[in-house]
């Protein structure tokens, strides 16, 4: 099965279809979850960016160090 680091924790493997580990995907804003989740279900053509988001949200409140 396809997997990949959490962008979140940088740790253990998250499968293909999931963005984050459930840890990492609730310190999300609800927000950017419920857009992410919306778009996934209706609007396929801006998925990729509401993803982009959270991925900058993620490094932007980064736990570790830099």
């Amino acid at each position: 099965m396809a997997s990949h680091k959490c962008p979140g924790c940088g740790e253990g493997r998250v499968p293909a279809h999931m963005l984050a580990c459930n840890k990492c995907w609730f310190r999300l804003p609800k927000c950017l979850r419920d857009d992410i989740v919306f778009s996934w279900r209706h609007d396929h053509e801006n998925h990729r960016h509401f993803v982009a988001d959270a991925i900058e949200w993620f490094v932007e409140n980064s736990r570790s160090p830099r």
